[in-house]
């Protein structure tokens, strides 16, 4: 859709140049000057002494100019490229001119006669490149809005695909049948996991409203499911997690980790071993780190896909939240499952 935005932009310039050239003609025709020189070669005349300057000087800016120096805010380039530019678009009107009229024509009063028209040429292909400028701006501006359009259209089908992900039905349905388990055994036991749950369902049909939560509020959420899931096994030492800094004093997204976490439970095998699951949480140095290592004991014939939501998606949704600010390093080898990520601390 752009690049048809962008073709038709051009398209309808140059229409409008032409038709305001062809008047130019049309009215300079009535000039004694005119009418000595004659349509054809007036005609000739126009192509190098005008449109090539014209043509050279608005792409120069539009392809040249502006990626490199607009984009970045680099002005003082910009002034220098863009009389750079303009000088070179004349130089190749003037030889142009040469070429279909001869030097003479150029340099029919010597030195100063050519430096005038140059100057001339130069001064139009200066005005077509700041046209240039505006027009490329006008359609960048186009494009980033309909990117961010599709990125907004995109967030909300992650959004809802993120919400799904989050009430695993799976965990629920496990979760509330240990819980029914442990009611006649240890009804004090049961209903403190009953509490946990609730306390999680809560958080996820209401906290998660919110686009940041302080970091300390999303572990205590990630503790509740720990301790959640460890009524499926009896080995204490199972899951680690460490957390360092101040993690009261940052934000994060809401759910931004659970797919990770979901995904180490998902993918570790045996529940009797030592710190199958590490998990790590930092707040330093103006940044969030988060590590979540799984080991397995048999390769699965699919990789795993974080959350059920497939690390494509959860790659799209940390570009959305911090684009170009953070990093994503998964590996998987030597039958251990490895997450790194960083992030950059959002104050509360």
């Amino acid at each position: 859709m752009t690049k048809v935005f962008a073709g038709a932009l051009h398209l309808g310039y140059w229409l409008l140049f032409a038709m305001l050239l062809l008047v130019f003609v049309l009215i300079s025709f009535q000039s004694p000057v005119g009418s000595a020189m004659g349509g054809g070669r007036f005609f000739r005349l126009m192509l190098p002494f005008v449109v090539i300057p014209s043509a050279a000087g608005f792409y120069l800016g539009y392809v040249w100019l502006f990626p490199r120096f607009v984009l970045r805010r680099a002005w003082g380039m910009l002034t220098l490229g863009a009389g750079g530019g303009a000088v070179v678009a004349g130089m190749l009107g003037a030889a142009a001119v040469s070429v279909v009229f001869g030097p003479g024509y150029m340099f029919y009063a010597g030195w100063h006669s050519a430096t005038t028209e140059l100057l001339f040429m130069a001064a139009l292909a200066f005005v077509q490149m700041a046209i240039g400028l505006v027009l490329r701006g006008f359609v960048d501006g186009f494009a980033q809005a309909g990117l961010k359009d599709a990125l907004l259209a995109q967030n909300a089908q992650m959004e809802l695909a993120l919400l799904r992900a989050q009430i695993n039905p799976h965990f629920l349905f496990n979760t509330i049948n240990n819980i029914d388990v442990l009611i006649d055994k240890d009804p004090h036991r049961a209903s403190g996991y009953l509490n946990q749950l609730s306390d999680i369902l809560r958080f996820m049909l209401f906290e998660t409203k919110a686009p940041h939560i302080p970091l300390s509020q999303e572990i205590t959420y990630i503790e509740k499911y720990l301790e959640l899931q460890k009524i499926r096994f009896s080995n204490p030492d199972f899951v680690q997690l460490r957390c360092e800094g101040d993690l009261t004093s940052v934000a994060v997204p809401p759910m931004l980790f659970m797919p990770f976490i979901e995904n180490a439970f998902k993918h570790s095998e045996n529940k009797n071993a030592a710190q199958g699951i590490r998990l790590s949480f930092a707040a330093v140095g103006g940044e969030v780190r988060f590590e979540c290592i799984n080991f397995y004991e048999a390769r699965p014939a699919k990789l795993p896909e974080a959350g059920g939501l497939g690390q494509s998606l959860i790659r799209r949704r940390l570009e959305l939240l911090y684009p170009g600010k953070h990093t994503l390093h998964i590996s998987d080898e030597a039958y251990c499952y490895r997450v790194d990520l960083t992030l950059p601390a959002n104050a509360t």
